[in-house]
């Protein structure tokens, strides 16, 4: 048995999600604050915790928000309505808070469960939950309600309404207070509409259907000073469950008890305690009447006892052996945070494993592994962590916000938790994008898309797909030069300052495959600024040719091709008005505000050179051109081009034939193998602002809006 689905409403920032899972093991990957660590309390609590203890934080901030202004009104009404009335007034009151939908009511939490089974398996305690008998229906389904008993809470404000004075901040934390203290999970156990609902009253036999476990990100492997023998307990407690061990152990005591016993211990301590004790007690009595009796100690020792005795003296060490070949032992602390979390990790693991209990879902969570851990280790940890789950079919989570282990995993485990607007997160299933992305090109589709397709992983794990999926904002570009220039415009001091305090995705995807990315940023719905160049024919010459040229840039042509419009011979022109006419955002998306509202905002930006650029063709290109204002066919002699280079201090090439008037474009040809020198003679001589394109300042302008 595993869970299939999970939905969530309102509970934080959890406002309407839906996650599925994998039959072995998923990964939640997402940012900081996207609500990883939500989802999972809110799963402990659930499947797992004695008492669901309900705050104020659990509640969706703007539901919250919306809800005190409601009866912070209600409440001025109640304290100035008359005693004779107030009854009636409460009567009322609760008839409209029990109406569906009701605007006095902060929305339910509340979560619904998809649990799946297979003839194999032994379904005995989820019988009495089983509502539809049909042959090809596999699944028990359950939803849990975070309820207001109204009554109470009512009768509760009637007795605190002297309390609520005219601080509003005291008014809204008593208001929370008295809410949060009135309300109380409800489990059912319905069909697949969870229309028909059928309530579970022991919440305890709702738990006995789950053996939830849960390795918390927050986890003490720090143990400098040797004072607790954290890696010991651990593993003593791994190894209790094997029958071995507890064999041996019990023999163990035995023998010691033996020892004990036949070493006459207690005699030895019975007669020095007399000698010394008596001593003390002659004194005593001489206060009391000589009524004190002799007193000494006894040894009474138990097999207990003995088993306490070896569970708290056993250490684990590590044992060495060096180039001359003497052995070396060294305590479990010698070992760095990193090592320490992977031992950790392994021995709860495998305890979990050996307490599984195969007539319940039993679901392990592991948050962020990656802690203490370097790049590498991540990954490599990772791999051998889905081996244990798959070998061992277990189901579970993982949750993890490293780019690093993201890469190593097959993209059809990976969901992604991202912020959709403020107090709101939003799930996306990669393995539902990718199953879409196929059916939806299984027909006329180019060879080079189904390839994309068809190696996913392989072909985004080595361009930046990682990166996208924690990224508050991407950029697009084509090569070395633009992520070196890019990254110094923003953190220049000046108008980026609001991209500095963002994660933004560097994506080099090169000029012919930024166009694979636009249906994945669609659907994570991360604004991106895609940048490049317009890359029409080197040998144009004048700006009258230049628009009836053809270009080659690929990205662009396809990016220009998916609006439907022409499917060849395209010219600059053409994709001049296109840009003009969608002011260059090529893409837009849907955004559910947290009022309801859905207003449609830009997604993706397109920024090429045009006319502001003096109709350039490459970056490069275009920042000479800025720097010293002249258009691409504007030719000058060497003497010329060699004063303004020595003047400006950057570095390009010069055709040496002294007789030419050489173009930009043809000082660019000349400078095609040296353009990362160029980029840092721009930097180290201070220019990037002064040479900065307008089609990138308008970008970035863009993005940070």
């Amino acid at each position: 048995m595993y869970i299939q689905k999970l939905e969530v409403n309102n509970f934080r920032q959890l406002k309407n999600i839906t996650i599925n899972f994998e039959k072995n093991t998923s990964i939640l990957a997402g940012p900081n604050n996207s609500g990883k660590t939500s989802l999972i309390q809110l799963m402990k609590r659930t499947l797992s915790d004695k008492k669901f203890n309900f705050n104020v934080a659990d509640f969706n901030a703007y539901d919250q928000q919306q809800w005190l202004k409601q009866f912070d009104s209600i409440i001025d009404v109640l304290k100035k309505t008359n005693a004779d009335k107030l009854g009636e007034k409460l009567s009322t009151l609760q008839d409209e808070m029990m109406e569906e939908d009701s605007k006095l009511l902060i929305p339910e939490t509340i979560t619904k469960w998809q649990i799946n089974y297979s003839d194999k398996d032994d379904i005995s305690k989820f019988v009495n939950y089983l509502m539809d008998l049909k042959e090809n229906e596999n699944s028990f389904y359950f939803i849990c309600k975070i309820t207001l008993n109204i009554s109470s809470f009512l009768e509760a404000i009637v007795i605190n309404l002297s309390k609520f004075n005219d601080n509003e901040i005291f008014k809204s934390k008593l208001l929370l207070k008295i809410y949060c203290e009135h309300i109380a999970p409800h489990f059912f156990f319905t069909d697949k509409k969870y229309k028909i609902q059928n309530e579970i009253v022991d919440q305890n036999d709702f738990h006995q259907l789950f053996n939830f476990g849960n390795i918390p990100a927050a986890r003490i492997v720090e143990d400098f000073n040797n004072t607790q023998h954290t890696l010991s307990k651990d593993l003593i407690s791994l190894t209790s469950g094997n029958e071995e061990w507890s064999s041996g152990i019990n023999a163990l005591s035995t023998d010691v008890l033996q020892t004990i016993q036949n070493g006459k211990l207690n005699k030895v301590i019975e007669d020095n305690s007399v000698n010394i004790l008596n001593d003390v007690l002659k004194k005593i009595s001489g206060s009391n009447g000589g009524h004190t009796g002799e007193i000494s100690l006894n040894v009474d020792v138990s097999e207990d006892d003995v088993q306490k005795l070896i569970d708290g003296t056993t250490r684990a060490q590590y044992s060495y052996i060096g180039s001359d070949n003497s052995s070396y032992k060294l305590n479990e602390t010698s070992q760095g945070l990193g090592y320490n979390n992977l031992i950790y990790l392994h021995t709860q693991i495998e305890t979990f494993i050996q307490r599984r209990d195969e007539q319940k879902v039993n679901f392990l969570v592991i948050e962020e592994p990656e802690s203490h851990m370097h790049p590498q280790m991540q990954n490599v940890f990772t791999q051998e962590l889905l081996k244990i789950y798959d070998n061992k079919n277990l189901q579970g989570l993982i949750t993890t916000h490293s780019t690093e282990l993201v890469r190593g995993i097959e993209v059809n485990r990976l969901r992604v938790i991202r912020m959709e607007t403020l107090f709101n997160s939003k799930v996306y299933d990669l393995s539902k994008f990718i199953n879409k992305l196929s059916e939806a090109n299984k027909e006329n589709v180019s060879n080079e898309q189904k390839n994309v397709i068809e190696n996913f992983k392989t072909f985004f794990k080595v361009i930046g797909f990682a990166d996208i999926l924690f990224a508050d904002a991407a950029i697009l570009f084509e090569g070395d030069t633009e992520r070196l220039y890019l990254s110094q415009v923003i953190n220049e001091d000046g108008a980026y300052e609001a991209l500095k305090h963002k994660y933004i995705a560097y994506v080099q995807v090169g000029g012919a495959y930024a166009h694979t990315y636009i249906k994945l940023l669609k659907y994570l719905r991360v604004k991106s600024l895609i940048l490049t160049d317009i890359d029409y024919d080197k040998k144009t010459d004048s700006i009258e040719k230049l628009m009836d040229t053809t270009i080659t840039n690929g990205a662009i042509l396809d990016l220009f091709r998916a609006q439907g419009r022409k499917t060849d011979n395209e010219k600059v022109r053409d994709i001049y008005k296109w840009l003009s006419k969608c002011k260059n955002v090529i893409e837009t998306t849907d955004k559910r505000r947290l009022d309801g509202n859905v207003v449609s905002e830009g997604l993706i930006y397109l920024g090429c050179q045009t006319k502001e650029d003096k109709y350039t063709r490459t970056l490069e290109a275009a920042m000479l051109a800025k720097k010293f204002n002249l258009n691409p066919f504007e030719r000058r002699t060497v003497s010329k081009w060699e004063k303004s280079r020595k003047e400006s201090k950057l570095q390009f090439s010069i055709p040496k034939d002294q007789e030419s008037t050489p173009s930009l474009i043809e000082i660019l040809n000349s400078t095609s193998n040296g353009k990362t020198n160029f980029m840092f003679s721009v930097i180290l001589n201070n220019q990037v602002k002064n040479m900065l394109p307008n089609y990138i300042q308008k970008g970035l302008n863009w993005l940070v809006g």
